[in-house]
C-alpha cells in the first residue's frame, strides 16, 4: 500500500531556549506552511495468521518564513519582529519491521 499526503494548512511553531544568554525565542508561521508525506507498507503472509511486514514513512515541512518573539528571561524585556525574521523546516522518516498475528 502506498499513500501520498499534502496539506497547505500547516501552522509551524518553534520555541528555542538559549540558556547561556538567558533568552527565549518563539517563532510562528501563522498557517503559511505546507506538508508533504509519503508512506508505504508491504507484507508477506508467513501463515494464514502471521504476517511479516515492512512499513516506512517520509514527511517534510519545507522552509517557511515566520515572525519572532524574543524574551530576556532575566530582565523580562520582550521584543517582536514580524514577517520573515525566522525560518522553520523539518524532515523526518521512519522504517519499521514487524510481525502481526491475527486471531
Amino acid at each position: 500500500m502506498l499513500a501520498l499526503k499534502y496539506s497547505n494548512w500547516v501552522n509551524a511553531f518553534d520555541v528555542d531556549y538559549h540558556y547561556m544568554r538567558n533568552l527565549k525565542f518563539e517563532e510562528s508561521s501563522n498557517g503559511r506552511a505546507s506538508y508533504y508525506g509519503m508512506s508505504a507498507n508491504v507484507g508477506y503472509l508467513v501463515t494464514p495468521s502471521v504476517r511479516l511486514f515492512l512499513d516506512g514513512s517520509f514527511n517534510a515541512f519545507p522552509n517557511v518564513k515566520a515572525s519572532t518573539r524574543k524574551l530576556n528571561t532575566t530582565t523580562g524585556q520582550r521584543a517582536y519582529t514580524s514577517g520573515d525574521a525566522a525560518g522553520i523546516a523539518q524532515r523526518y522518516y521512519y522504517v519499521s519491521l514487524g510481525l502481526s498475528y491475527r486471531f
